[in-house]
């Protein structure tokens, strides 16, 4: 059986990965390089840096895993050289991302008529789209940037039009190098050209926004509105950055309960087909765990949707206490990248908008539809218990 290396503090990782091969925990703060290089599969998480000096020594190495959806923290030109092969978790945290971004945007404008509003969102790939469909569903303007992604069904425009809206949100991956370089993306003239009071949600990459551009802008004028979940250096953030954001907090956007167990059973099914092995068997037993029930959501009319939809949000994501507690735990100490880390650490996983459901046949067609593109189903059962029973959270 193959030796896994595994950082320990990633949810799901020893109750899916033990049929596999022989589980060798590590701690992430006081990493033991000897223990990695004994790996033959290493599963972790962008937290550690996996660059040419680890793979060299790291003889045995063959599959690299890792729970985020980014391969920068990854040397992928030498792993190629190498022949290691490298899985990610792309796509496994798409609804919980965008409960994340949707949270801050209520938690900013839970009183201001929606259809006001112009949201440009930077990258259309599955979250970028994700967040586009529940935005245009609540009324909102959209307008999508994404060079690489002319889809007729979406509204695309240039980067001058992204700067003229309300909200702008950040979807793109960090690429340093190349024709697709995202590396400070957002720039100095980007952010200069900005109207006061433009709200940037960034849930990407800190990279992709040049922070020292946007600190500078910030000293001088302090007039737009930030709600960031990533960070330039993380794990060792500049302080000062978070002293500007309404909302702060540790790189947790995607870190809902479903989403990183769905992470973990996709690299599972990566890694078992790598080595050919049929992942039902290794299940097997297991699967039962996995397999838990929907709860039922709007069992009465609300007196005002919006202001439903709105609690549910802060339900699942907590936004405003996140950022309360971490802004709060940088005040007090002076190491960022300790706080940081703890901060993410000892987060909690929390529910999705999609973990739910309802029954309610008192909502108009129009409140279905939007909690549809939220990804909560209604659905139209004769007995409650029957719906109980029935629907259950994909293995």
């Amino acid at each position: 059986m193959p030796i896994i290396v595994y950082d320990k503090e990633i949810p799901f990782s020893y109750e899916i990965f033990s049929k596999l091969g022989k589980m060798v925990p590590i701690d992430t703060d006081n990493v033991d390089w000897d223990i990695i290089n004994s790996a033959e599969i290493l599963l972790i998480r962008s937290n550690i840096k996996i660059d040419s000096k680890l793979i060299a020594n790291a003889e045995k190495l063959k599959v690299i895993c890792t729970a985020s959806a980014g391969v920068e923290h990854i040397d992928t030109v030498y792993a190629d050289q190498r022949g290691i092969t490298i899985f990610n978790a792309k796509g496994s945290n798409v609804q919980a991302v965008a409960d994340y971004v949707l949270a801050a945007f209520f938690a900013m404008f839970k009183r201001v008529p929606f259809m006001e509003k112009r949201v440009g969102i930077i990258g259309l790939g599955m979250i970028g789209q994700e967040v586009y469909r529940r935005f245009t569903s609540l009324g909102c303007y959209c307008v999508g940037y994404d060079p690489f992604n002319s889809k007729q069904s979406f509204n695309i425009g240039k980067i001058d039009d992204i700067l003229s809206c309300d909200v702008i949100t950040f979807h793109i991956p960090l690429i340093k190098e190349g024709l697709q370089k995202t590396y400070h993306f957002f720039s100095k003239r980007e952010i200069s050209a900005l109207r006061p009071g433009t709200f940037l949600i960034n849930t990407s990459r800190g990279e992709v926004i040049d922070e020292d551009a946007l600190l500078s802008h910030m000293r001088k004028k302090n007039n737009l509105k930030l709600a960031f979940d990533v960070w330039n250096g993380e794990p060792n953030i500049n302080k000062e950055m978070t002293t500007y954001c309404e909302l702060a907090t540790p790189h947790i956007a995607g870190w809902s309960e479903t989403a990183r167990k769905d992470a973990m059973i996709m690299l599972f099914e990566k890694a078992s087909s790598y080595y050919n092995l049929n992942k039902l068997n290794f299940f097997r037993g297991q699967s039962n765990k996995f397999q838990e029930k929907k709860q039922e959501i709007l069992t009465h009319y609300p007196p005002d949707f919006m202001d439903l939809l709105s609690t549910m949000l802060e339900k699942c994501v907590d936004i405003k206490t996140h950022s309360y507690n971490f802004k709060l735990a940088l005040n007090s100490q002076k190491n960022a990248m300790t706080v940081f880390n703890a901060s993410r650490s000892a987060y909690r996983s929390r529910a999705q908008l999609s973990d739910f459901f309802t029954s309610n046949n008192e909502l108009s067609y129009k409140e279905r539809k939007i909690l549809k593109n939220f990804g909560i189903p209604f659905i139209q059962l004769s007995s409650r218990q029957k719906l109980i029973s029935e629907i259950k959270c994909k293995l």
